[in-house]
């Protein structure tokens, strides 16, 4: 018995590589992924936060603002992430830092981009470790890999299924899963936070129970098996509620085969609608009568309010404001008029991919492979009728859920919104993975004796075109880290301890980096000398103080300086909160300067002068001997640095960013900056030190 276990195991071995395949390649773009990178994965946070947290659903307006703009959606995915989770409390640091509904959080600007602010809702990605909050979201992008690990499964039973009766059912199936597992929507939806792999997981089990009846028409609990199914996804996604309509057609299509009496009809549909209702109908009757406002304003505007009018996006305003006569909602003015065409190419193309970037030859590719799709199966209507019970189902369910992404665009006129093809792509998966398969071994009849090859080939080609964008040229995250934490350490083991009293923050400790000793300098791939500054926020800072580091000589001369703000700008006073844990790194180019003693030394300076210490504004940090002094790195007069290394005069700073010049001492140089106004850098030695504000 064993042996035959076994036997069966390696029969289905194409399965369980494609699934360790999608695992390896989802979990590492997940992980690339910064947090709040997928869509709405901010919102799906904050529903589960508050779930795990609470203990029970938002119905109040002040537990919904808490909540997020998510909580009007059915609560199973959010519910499994909050009741799974194990990993700790979400009471103690380390807590994510988004910048919803904190201004403060705002006045960090994006990654190398100047003048760009983080002013819709995202997460400012730090040096915290996986634990608190942050493995919570961590935790719920792995549920979903999982969820979309399950669903590929059952999709390839279902293609057993239908291809059953083939030659070669097996490899048919092999094919069919491999030429959607691979999509790259597929692949980044499902390593984020997100119930859209949980929907398509209900509505594949529903697809797989469904291709059952369609074969055989008993027994009756099927039907309430799909109908729980359907209403799984429901209390899912809200954009699984045209699903019923799928499982009406399929009870009528069954019973006009088999010849059903009407009782039948009715008992099957009876059936169908009671597995709905079991799985969905709670949520929907306990937030109407939770939530409903038809004493304010009447049964119509009443109904929709709790579901679509709480504001919660503008497409959903947008819908309650016509079902409503305008009760409810707002109606919005289009500045830009987009097109059904803009429409239907914006959504074929995130269809294949949301995010991952390639040449457009590989969309152009992709046109004509949908092309050949669309030929093949039509030459497959012609050619086998039997074939038309389950084309005509599967393309029947799918056309409903193109219905609500065709509504939102002609109510709201947003392609962003409204032509995002994972809507379409995750509810009827199973249906595209036939589709795909069953239409390229017609449409591209290249290998007669395997035609279902065609379809293994357009998996591989997928898989390439992620590997090759994600692996080999790196799925860089969307912002760098901050050099924050919220959680303890201060300071490293090797940092000097310090407690200095800036008001309202302390400088706890300070590190050097590139001696060749405790106090030599420097290493040869060190051309300047980096001083990590410690920092703890104490209190909300009134202003963006600057930091100012100094190499002095023996005459009390600085000889190269640092002026600038925390993260090279990207991070300056007024956005850190109490409790934060900041590492301000300042470079000192060495380049020129001879051999000798010199003397570290720190002030930190406000807009009305430095900030005073008990001994005075000036603090020494420590001695540094220069012993090895770099060469220059260029045979130029002058010499731009960033970050303790030259750069070219292309160089791109950033907003606050700290510029830093090295020239000879008799040289002058004149900045012009973007009023067009000439400046003087102020000169001490060979380093000439400003920030651009």
């Amino acid at each position: 018995m064993n042996l035959i276990k076994i036997f069966r195991l390696k029969s289905h071995a194409g399965l369980f590589l494609i699934l360790l395949v999608y695992l390896g390649i989802t979990g590492y773009t997940s992980w690339q992924s910064s947090l709040g990178n997928g869509p709405d994965e901010m919102a799906h946070f904050l529903y589960a936060r508050f779930l795990h947290k609470a203990g029970y659903l938002p119905f109040s307006v002040e537990d919904r603002q808490v909540a997020g703009y998510k909580s009007d959606q059915p609560p199973l995915y959010a519910a499994l992430v909050a009741a799974l989770f194990r990993g700790g409390t979400l009471d103690a640091p380390p807590f994510v830092k988004l910048t919803y509904k904190v201004p403060r959080r705002h006045l960090v600007t994006d990654a190398g981009i100047d003048e760009v602010r983080v002013n819709s809702p995202q997460v400012l990605a730090t040096e915290d470790p996986l634990a608190g909050e942050i493995l919570f979201w961590r935790f719920g992008r792995w549920l979903s890999t999982l969820f979309g690990a399950l669903m590929i499964g059952i999709i390839y039973s279902l293609a057993l299924q239908v291809f059953g009766d083939f030659a070669q059912p097996r490899r048919w199936a092999l094919a069919a899963t491999a030429s959607v597992a691979f999509i790259p929507t597929f692949i980044y939806i499902s390593g984020v936070f997100s119930y859209e792999s949980l929907v398509g997981l209900w509505l594949a089990l529903y697809l797989w129970v469904a291709v059952r009846l369609l074969k055989k028409p008993e027994p009756a609990w099927l039907y309430l098996l799909a109908g729980l199914f359907i209403g799984l996804a429901m209390v899912t996604k809200l954009s699984a509620l045209p699903a019923p309509l799928s499982l009406v057609a399929l009870v009528l299509i069954v019973g006009y085969r088999a010849g059903w009496p009407k009782w039948r009809y009715l008992t099957r549909l009876a059936l169908s609608g009671l597995g709905v209702f079991f799985t969905a109908g709670w949520w929907f009757i306990l937030i109407q009568l939770k939530l409903n406002k038809v004493a304010e304003s009447g049964w119509v505007a009443g109904l929709i309010q709790p579901i679509l009018g709480d504001g919660s996006d503008t497409a959903s305003l947008e819908a309650a404001y016509i079902l409503s006569g305008g009760q409810i909602g707002s109606n919005i003015e289009f500045a830009v008029q987009a097109t059904l065409w803009d429409w239907a190419e914006y959504l074929f193309r995130t269809f294949w991919s949301l995010r991952l970037k390639g040449p457009e030859i590989i969309f152009i590719s992709l046109w004509l492979i949908s092309g050949l799709i669309v030929l093949g199966l039509i030459r497959v209507w012609r050619q086998e009728p039997k074939a038309r019970l389950w084309l005509g189902f599967l393309l029947f369910h799918t056309a409903l859920f193109f219905g609500l992404p065709l509504i939102r665009f002609i109510t709201t006129q947003l392609v962003n919104v409204a032509g995002q093809g994972h809507h379409i792509l995750f509810p009827a998966m199973g249906a595209f993975a036939v589709f795909i398969t069953w239409g390229l071994s017609k449409g591209w009849p290249a290998w007669p004796r395997r035609p279902w090859w065609a379809g293994l080939v357009l998996g591989l080609a997928l898989l390439s075109w992620n590997i090759t964008a994600q692996v080999i040229q790196g799925f860089q995250p969307a912002h760098r880290p901050l050099p924050v934490r919220t959680t303890p350490p201060v300071a490293p083991p090797s940092a000097h301890p310090l407690g200095l009293d800036f008001g309202p923050k302390s400088l706890m400790g300070y590190e050097l980096k590139g001696l060749t000793s405790e106090q030599g300098c420097c290493q040869a791939n060190y051309p300047a000398l980096g001083v990590y500054l410690y920092w703890q926020a104490k209190e909300a800072a009134p202003e963006d103080y600057r930091t100012v580091v100094s190499l002095v000589d023996s005459q009390d001369s600085s000889r190269t300086v640092w002026v600038g703000h925390a993260a090279n700008g990207r991070f300056p006073n007024r956005a850190w909160e109490p409790g934060d844990n900041v590492r301000e790194e300042a470079w000192l180019p060495l380049v020129g300067l001879p051999a000798g003693h010199y003397t570290l030394k720190l002030e930190v300076w406000g807009q009305q002068g430095p900030l005073t210490l008990p001994g005075g504004s000036t603090f020494t940090l420590g001695p540094v001997e220069l012993t090895a002094v770099p060469p220059a790195p260029l045979a130029t007069p002058f010499h731009l640095w960033q970050t303790g290394q030259p750069v070219g005069p292309a160089a791109v700073f950033g907003s606050r960013s700290t510029v830093q010049i090295t020239a000879d001492p008799g040289d002058t140089l004149t900045l012009i900056g973007p009023d067009q106004a000439e400046h003087t850098p102020r000169k001490g030695g060979r380093a000439n030190p400003c920030v651009c504000d």
